[in-house]
């Protein structure tokens, strides 16, 4: 495709960065549009009705043009992962090569979860498909002084793609559940999960955390602080019903005698509560409620607005999330940054 073309299919290719260029060009196939106005919005690649998105950079940013573009057909996302890295650094003026060598990390497929925190409930949209591309790629660095401390001055100017390693397509949620060890018990922890992967605390709760939007996770109880998760919905019945002979005294924002509840029932619906507004940057009640029931899967005998209020008020009193004051109905974010737990 040359330059022109390109332009005039609304792109402006010399804002484009180098790996995404490359995978752009390494995923086309004759016959397929390339930077096609697609509902207002620019697709990478448009082959037939299904849009091809090269995302090498945060899925944050793409979660408003995704939301447009499902609601009228498919979208596949791809997402590089390094895997193998060299790493090229250049004098102050880019043109002699002072050394190069490969970094000892190398990138994994599960590392997709890294960026599908920030999707939300898009995750589970049956339009959506993703596909992980495991590159090997050279970083050309600049010994100009002007990069971060952490590497002594030296900038990043660029990153080529070398070679694509191999792919692996996610179409559906069972797929993306697949990712789980197969070795690993049931219920869960997201400590166990780490271990298990070789993988850090802080992606092993990405993890959990996407796979309960999705649906293919559910949380059942905790052990001591840690959170459990299970894959089979039976299990949160089990553990809500399951007598815990502990119960707690919840607290009132205004000081108001707080409601003695079971402690297994509101460490459910405290973290059903605070991984809803994690998910969001605020949500009304009801929406609130409504995710907390899904998320729950109808397991709590009672009524949930009744568990939610109780609890939603409690976590005022702590101070972990907060009522947005204003006119209409009630609003809700969390006090602070706040992770899924650990």
């Amino acid at each position: 495709m040359s330059n022109g073309q390109a332009e005039a299919q609304g792109i402006n290719i010399y804002r484009e960065g180098g790996l995404h260029a490359a995978l752009k060009r390494s995923y086309a196939l004759p016959g397929d549009r390339i930077e096609a106005p697609v509902g207002g919005y620019v697709a990478d690649i448009l082959r037939g009705d299904l849009c091809i998105e090269i995302q090498t950079g945060s899925f944050g940013a793409l979660r408003a043009k995704l939301t447009a573009l499902l609601a009228a057909q498919p979208v596949l996302v791809v997402y590089p992962v390094v895997a193998i890295k060299w790493i090229a650094v250049y004098d102050a003026a880019g043109e002699q090569l002072l050394r190069r060598r490969k970094s000892p990390r190398r990138g994994r497929t599960v590392e997709l979860f890294s960026e599908l925190v920030y999707l939300g409930e898009l995750v589970a949209h049956p339009r959506l498909s993703f596909e992980v591309a495991l590159v090997e790629v050279e970083e050309l660095r600049c010994n100009d002084g002007q990069g971060s401390w952490r590497r002594q001055g030296v900038s990043i100017s660029e990153r080529r793609l070398l070679h694509v390693l191999s792919t692996q397509r996610f179409d559906d949620l069972a797929s993306l559940a697949a990712l789980l060890p197969a070795e690993l018990g049931d219920p869960f922890t997201n400590r166990e999960l780490a271990q298990r992967l070789g993988v850090g605390a802080r992606l092993a709760s990405k993890i959990t955390y996407c796979l309960r939007q999705a649906g293919c996770l559910h949380l059942v109880g905790r052990a001591g602080r840690a959170s459990l998760f299970s894959k089979h919905p039976a299990a949160i019945a089990r553990v809500v019903k399951r007598s815990t002979q502990v119960r707690i005294m919840t607290l009132h924002p205004q000081g108001k005698q707080g409601v003695n509840i079971d402690q297994g029932k509101y460490d459910l619906v405290r973290e059903a509560i605070l991984t809803a507004l994690h998910s969001a940057d605020e949500l009304g009640f009801g929406e609130l409620m409504m995710q907390v029931e899904r998320a729950l899967g109808g397991a709590l005998d009672g009524s949930v607005s009744w568990y939610v209020t109780t609890v939603k008020l409690d976590l005022e009193a702590r101070g972990l999330i907060e009522r947005l004051t204003g006119p209409g109905p009630q609003r809700l974010r969390l006090q602070q940054s706040r992770g899924p737990e650990s």
